[in-house]
C-alpha cells in the first residue's frame, strides 16, 4: 500500500520562504567584470617600473595585481561589510573634481575611485602637487587595512 505524503500549509509557506530567500551571489574573478563602485589604490615606478595595485570591490572582495604586468588579479581576501561601507562612505566623502591631481615622479602613489568606466583618479609623488588630506589619510589607511604589516 503506497505511502501518501502530507504537507501542510505551513511547511510549504516555509518551503518556499526559503528557496526565494536563497540569493545567489555573481563570483568577481577580476575588477573589470564587477559593475558597482571599486577603490583602487598602488605604488609604483623605481628602476623597474614595477607597480603594485591593491582594489577592493564594494562587495567586500580584495585584489591584488603587480608587477609589469598589472592585468593578472588575485583573489586575497574579503573585508567584512560594516568596514567596507565605512570605506566607501569616507571615499564618496572627497570632492575628487577638486583635488584632482596628476602629478607621477619616479615613485608615484594611486588612489582611484569609481566604476570601470568612470574611474577618478589622483597620483601623485613627483613633488610639485600633493593630494589632499583626505586622500593621503585615506591612501595609508587602505595600505594599512590590506597590509597589516606596514602600520
Amino acid at each position: 500500500m503506497p505511502m501518501k505524503l502530507f504537507i501542510t500549509t505551513p511547511q510549504l509557506i516555509l518551503v518556499f520562504s526559503f528557496l526565494f530567500s536563497c540569493k545567489t551571489q555573481q563570483t568577481i574573478t577580476t575588477p573589470e567584470q564587477f559593475s558597482k563602485n571599486i577603490i583602487s589604490f598602488s605604488s609604483g615606478g623605481g628602476f623597474t617600473g614595477a607597480e603594485t595595485i591593491y582594489t577592493i570591490l564594494e562587495n567586500g572582495q580584495v585584489f591584488s595585481s603587480s608587477g609589469l604586468d598589472t592585468k593578472k588579479f588575485t583573489l586575497l581576501s574579503a573585508l567584512p561589510k560594516k568596514q567596507v561601507k565605512a570605506i566607501f562612505e569616507k571615499t564618496l566623502q572627497i570632492n575628487w573634481a577638486k583635488d584632482a591631481i596628476n602629478d607621477p615622479g619616479n615613485i608615484y602613489h594611486t588612489l582611484s575611485f569609481g566604476t570601470t568606466k568612470d574611474m577618478k583618479k589622483q597620483v601623485w609623488g613627483g613633488g610639485k602637487q600633493s593630494p589632499s588630506k583626505e586622500i593621503t589619510d585615506l591612501y595609508y589607511e587602505l595600505n594599512t587595512i590590506i597590509n597589516p604589516k606596514t602600520k
